[in-house]
C-alpha cells in the first residue's frame, strides 16, 4: 500500500496540522515542517492531502461537526439535567477554539469558504445549546429570569476568556470550575 493511500498517515498528518492550527495558526508553520515532522518528502505530503486549504478545510469541519455530535448526544441523554450541563464544557471550550480564536480568525481571513460553513454548523450548535437552556427554563430547573440566550452568552463568555488566557494553568479546569458556579447561580433551589 502506498503511502498516499495509508489512512494511519493520512490521520497522522491531519492530526499534526491540527495541533499545528491551533497553536500557531495558519502562518505560524508551513508545510515543509509538516512534512519533516510526520517523516515523509513534501511532494508526499501534497499527493496526500491535495491542497493546504483542502486539508484546513477538511480539520475544521470534521472538528466542528465532531462539536455538533457530541452536543446533540449530551442534550439528548437521559441523565440528570445539570450533569448533562457540565458535561458540555470541553464542547464549549472546543467551539470557541475553532471558530473565535484568533487562530481561526486567522484561517477565516486566508479561507473565506470555510469560514461561512463553519458559521451555518456553529448556529446549530448554539441553537442545541440555546433550546437545552430554554428546556431547563420550561423545566423548572433554571431560573427563568433572563432569556436562555443570556445564559448562553454568560457562559460562552467564560469559554472565550479560558481559551484566550492559555497561560492561565488549569483552563479547562477552571472553565468547569466557573461553568458549575454559574449554574449553581442560575439553577432553582
Amino acid at each position: 500500500m502506498s503511502k498516499a493511500n495509508n489512512k494511519n498517515i493520512r490521520k497522522k498528518i491531519y492530526h499534526k496540522a491540527s495541533q499545528y492550527l491551533l497553536n500557531y495558526g495558519l502562518k505560524g508553520w508551513n508545510m515543509d515542517q509538516l512534512a519533516a515532522e510526520t517523516g515523509m518528502a513534501k511532494n508526499t505530503l501534497y499527493k496526500i492531502i491535495g491542497y493546504k486549504e483542502d486539508m484546513i478545510k477538511e480539520i475544521y469541519l470534521n472538528k466542528i461537526k465532531s462539536i455538533e455530535r457530541q452536543v446533540k448526544v449530551t442534550v439528548n441523554k437521559d441523565e440528570n439535567y445539570f450533569e448533562k450541563f457540565l458535561e458540555l464544557d470541553k464542547m464549549f471550550l472546543d467551539l470557541i477554539r475553532y471558530t473565535e480564536s484568533r487562530q481561526a480568525r486567522e484561517v477565516f481571513l486566508e479561507y473565506p469558504q470555510v469560514e461561512n460553513e463553519i458559521r451555518k454548523i456553529k448556529e446549530k450548535i448554539n441553537n442545541h445549546i440555546i433550546n437545552f437552556i430554554k428546556l431547563g427554563i420550561e423545566k423548572n430547573k433554571l431560573k427563568n429570569n433572563n432569556e436562555a440566550d443570556f445564559y448562553f452568552d454568560l457562559i460562552l463568555s467564560l469559554a472565550f476568556y479560558y481559551v484566550k488566557e492559555k497561560e492561565i494553568k488549569n483552563n479547562k479546569e477552571l472553565f468547569r470550575k466557573s461553568l458549575n458556579t454559574l449554574i449553581k447561580g442560575i439553577a432553582k433551589e
